[in-house]
């Protein structure tokens, strides 16, 4: 098994920080910048405080940070210690970039000479879709409403992107009696322009990765994609074209919430594995979208 250099340890700790670092704080400025001025709705635990502005005059920068850290637990009670962990930075980071750029008051008054405030929306989703996007190459999680998502895909088997869907339509389905229905519109656009960010930065648009690993910890690999993501796995027999000996190829495919622990954990057990990563335009079958003839079908 190789190890990596004390210098390739360094720098890949101080890319980890630093990337958490300017995620969250893409994030809050996003937030305190643009959502917070212009009065948008948008999803996640953002728009909720805007929601609940709206509803009760709730300080959503309170609100943000308490939701924070009561997700945070929560994902500590469901979803283990090692999730907990990968959260745990933005649980601090977000709720406090929030506070400091709403410290900046020159920055509000700034945005709030736009006076558009769908302009502003663009801005926001872009900073959003930069900040998570960046968390999530680190193998971070921003937290937040992710983690009742997460929770419910553990015990019933529900798509997590069908379920942070459905949250986000409800909290935006609440801004539209609580705040406006323009505000909540305009919040749907912030909303597609963050994810369509993500999907762009990490994966290329595409929903699921098609992998091929070439690793000299085949069983380690094998055994982490089958058991901790449940996801299954063939094994390629394949004859090196340059020292024309047999090998063996792990194939799989992963959701792109999956696909960054995959690279994570074979870079920690195998440094110098050789990796191929493939954009599926579309994955069908069990785990993943149902064949179009069955839906047909009615089954």
């Amino acid at each position: 098994m190789t190890t990596k250099t004390p210098k390739t340890k360094i720098h890949s700790i101080w890319f980890i920080i630093l990337s958490i670092i300017g995620g969250n704080l893409c994030m809050g400025c996003a937030y305190s910048v643009f959502v917070l001025p212009h009065n948008i709705v948008s999803g996640g635990s953002g728009g909720m405080g805007v929601v609940l502005r709206g509803m009760f005059g709730i300080d959503p920068t309170i609100f943000v940070t308490v939701m924070m850290w009561v997700m945070f637990f929560l994902g500590l009670i469901f979803l283990g210690k090692s999730f907990s962990l990968k959260t745990l930075p933005s649980t601090f980071l977000y709720p406090a970039s929030v506070y400091l750029f709403n410290c900046i008051k020159p920055l509000q008054a700034w945005t709030l000479t736009l006076d558009n405030t769908l302009l502003a929306a663009i801005f926001a989703g872009a900073l959003y879709g930069i900040g998570s996007a960046l968390i999530f190459k680190t193998g971070g999680s921003s937290g937040g409403t992710d983690i009742p998502a997460l929770i419910v895909e553990k015990y019933t088997g529900l798509p997590f992107e069908k379920l942070i869907f459905a949250e986000d339509v409800i909290i935006i389905g609440a801004g539209v009696f609580f705040v406006g229905f323009e505000p909540a519109l305009i919040g749907i656009i912030l909303c597609f322009i963050s994810m369509e960010t993500i999907d762009r930065i990490m994966f290329g648009g595409s929903t699921c990765m098609l992998i091929f690993i070439m690793t000299n910890q085949l069983d380690l690999v094998n055994d982490y994609i089958l058991k901790e993501l449940n996801r299954g796995t063939t094994i390629v027999p394949c004859i090196g074209g340059y020292t024309k000996k047999p090998r063996q190829m792990i194939q799989a495919v992963v959701s792109r919430n999956e696909y960054n622990l995959v690279l994570h954990y074979v870079h920690e057990v195998d440094p110098k594995a050789f990796i191929t990563i493939v954009n599926a335009k579309e994955t069908l079958g069990e785990g993943f979208k149902e064949p179009g003839f069955r839906r047909l079908k009615g089954k």
